[in-house]
């Protein structure tokens, strides 16, 4: 009975402890200033967030078109000639991003790029040829750089091309091991930071930071509340969306983004969403919780960006919005 006792009270201290050396920060709650949309404009699926000086760009999955808002909610205006295979027209819209005065939309269901002057004007389009990027980063010198490109027979993990839609170069590994178990490197998120690309695993809830095209390092993001959960076998169902089963007993992460060499990503717990922060260096950063769920059943989260006013939160609750936080570091 003791030596029972003893080994359970050990259990603890060393569960415990780990969590200490994880070095998770303690929990902030996490403030809404306003929703998006605040007019009587509506969203029908949010697909990605994407902000830009003064503005808030919106995939919408389910119009085939970009909402651009303001800052504090109102629509600017709608970019997009809704559904179909001509210039300017969507099927399936994917990730956008935003660089300076132009906006590139993944255009998917016809299997290409289409870009946009930000105020709208549609300027030129060119073929994927290598089928669609989980997720891609414009930068400013034109070159788009997607994250784990499907069916592109290559097993690197990013791949960069120009702006006429040519491949230039791949680099990465798309495997990793990870102690016995080799990974293949599944959906995720690529993000330029300062000359670094940042890339976040959505399954395997990992980093991997890359100079220039040689990976430097990669760390872990460390959920307490998932692990507890892996830990103590609970039925995990409650940690994602129902409509989402391709992986019924593994929580992950459900939306990242960097801003000023912090790594943010958003976890879907049971009636609250978690975001947590790591040094673009992997030292945890910040614990933030929002518990003011509508409807928890329906919730999913869709997208995320991060600047220096807020966060923002594309996600399904009892509505398609979008959820502008204060910054709780700033």
């Amino acid at each position: 009975m003791h030596r029972t006792l003893f080994t359970l009270i050990a259990a603890v201290l060393l569960l415990g402890s780990a969590y200490e050396a994880a070095g998770q920060p303690q929990e902030q709650p996490l403030e809404v200033r306003h929703t998006i949309p605040s007019d009587d404009s509506f969203i029908g699926q949010v697909r990605d967030v994407k902000v830009s000086d003064d503005a808030v760009f919106v995939a919408d999955y389910q119009r085939n078109e970009v909402l651009v808002y303001t800052r504090d909610g109102t629509l600017l205006r709608q970019i997009g000639e809704g559904e179909g295979e001509g210039p300017g027209e969507f099927r399936y819209i994917g990730h956008i991003d935003v660089s300076g005065d132009s906006m590139l939309v993944s255009n998917n269901g016809n299997r290409r790029f289409d870009l946009f002057h930000r105020e709208g004007q549609f300027i030129e389009t060119y073929a994927q040829k290598y089928v669609y990027a989980s997720d891609f980063t414009l930068t400013e010198d034109g070159s788009i750089y997607g994250s784990a490109f499907k069916r592109s027979g290559s097993n690197r993990l990013i791949s960069r091309m120009g702006r006429d839609g040519e491949l230039r170069e791949r680099f990465g590994d798309m495997y990793f091991e990870d102690e016995e178990i080799i990974f293949l490197a599944s959906n995720g998120w690529i993000h330029e930071e300062h000359g670094q690309f940042v890339y976040v695993s959505e399954h395997y809830e990992t980093v991997r930071v890359f100079e220039d095209t040689t990976e430097t390092h990669r760390f872990d993001i460390y959920n307490e509340v998932l692990d507890d959960a892996l830990a103590n076998n609970k039925d995990l169902s409650q940690f994602r969306p129902a409509v989402d089963q391709r992986f019924p007993f593994q929580p992950y992460i459900r939306a990242a983004a960097v801003h000023d060499d912090i790594v943010y990503a958003a976890f879907q717990e049971p009636e609250q969403i978690r975001i947590l922060a790591y040094t673009i260096d992997g030292e945890p950063y910040g614990n933030y919780v929002y518990d003011g769920i509508q409807r928890p059943d329906d919730l999913v989260v869709r997208a995320m960006d991060v600047d220096d006013e807020g966060i923002y939160l594309g996600l399904e609750d009892d509505i398609p919005k979008v959820l502008v936080f204060a910054h709780p570091d700033k």
